[in-house]
């Protein structure tokens, strides 16, 4: 016959196997999880990523090697050059070349913390940095608050800033671009005749 203490123990025994069940081992990276946030998984500085429904790096921290995830770096701090993920803005980038954090070629540096999108030609503007325009051939006007092609520059039919036509130079007719020749200049045959080139406008005369 059993006693009460024997029963005891089988039961403690139960109950400490059914726990484990529900709480089970932690996630370790990369594995799958409940997506309840912090607490899942099994390295530290790691969550359940509610996307994914894996363990990841939590948003403050990007994966280091195979079992750290290390405190994002501030823009301008030396990195590793592995890429997009060591930085703390998402638009920065670990430099190949200068092994900090920067800007990616697809953003420019809106203050001293972020750093924002570039804009394709036309689009207003309201800060005045350097390099915000996505076009390299392009600049913010300061009067128009947009950004346009720069004075030397004009707006092809790709719609991309190319560098305008020589005086005498062989140029495009079917180009709508009426800018596209050097000023006092147009996209014309000489005499009507031949190839088209930038010549002097009506306007204008050849001086020596």
């Amino acid at each position: 016959m059993r006693n009460l203490q024997e029963d005891q123990f089988d039961y403690m025994d139960l109950s400490d196997t059914f726990l484990a069940d529900i709480e089970g081992p932690g996630v370790a990276f990369g594995a799958g999880c409940k997506g309840t946030g912090v607490g899942d998984c099994t390295d530290n500085n790691t969550i359940c990523d509610t996307g994914s429904n894996k363990c990841a790096c939590s948003a403050t921290y990007y994966r280091k090697n195979a079992t750290t995830c290390a405190t994002r770096i501030a823009f301008g701090a030396s990195c590793k050059g592995t890429g997009i993920g060591d930085c703390t803005d998402t638009s920065n980038i670990c430099g190949g070349t200068s092994k900090k954090c920067e800007c990616s070629t697809t953003s420019y540096k809106e203050n001293a913390t972020t750093c924002a999108t570039k804009m394709a030609l036309n689009v207003a503007f309201t800060a005045t940095q350097t390099g915000q325009c996505t076009d390299s051939n392009a600049e913010c006007h300061a009067t128009k608050h947009t950004c346009g092609c720069k004075s030397t520059h004009f707006v092809n039919k790709a719609g991309a800033c190319h560098q305008q036509v020589a005086f005498n130079a062989t140029c495009v007719v079917a180009e709508p671009a009426k800018d596209q020749c050097v000023a006092n200049t147009e996209c014309k045959k000489a005499g009507g005749k031949g190839t088209n080139k930038c010549l002097c406008k009506v306007t204008h005369y050849e001086s020596a």
